[in-house]
């Protein structure tokens, strides 16, 4: 498991999980991206999960950082995001339609 401020990343039953601690924005993207792409990178056979489970707020740098990794190559067929049911990124996801293009899946929201 390897662990920062804004994120961690779990592998377990046959996924990677990179599990997002903080919002996905113009901040936080460049500290993430490199993270997730290493987990990418270092688990080519494995399905790949973002989970934003805990993220209430993704702009527009997190859309295009998302919409990037659906592009990558070496992560067709593989790239899951979870979402918290009715949280703002599954809003953002389904008005911009990403979730047309990526595999989304709702969970319930976590207890504070």
């Amino acid at each position: 498991m390897n662990n920062s401020d804004a994120a961690e990343i779990n592998s377990d039953d046959g996924h990677t999980t990179v599990v997002l601690k903080e919002d996905l924005d113009l901040y936080t993207v460049p500290a993430v991206r490199p993270m997730i792409l290493e987990a990418v990178n270092d688990h080519p056979d494995r399905g790949f999960r973002i989970d934003l489970t805990r993220v209430n707020f993704v702009d527009s740098a997190g859309l295009a950082l998302l919409l990037s990794l659906r592009k990558n190559p070496s992560l067709e067929g593989r790239l899951s995001v979870l979402v918290a049911t009715q949280s703002h990124p599954e809003r953002v996801l389904q008005l911009t339609r990403l979730d047309s293009y990526i595999d989304v899946i709702s969970m319930p929201a976590l207890p504070d």
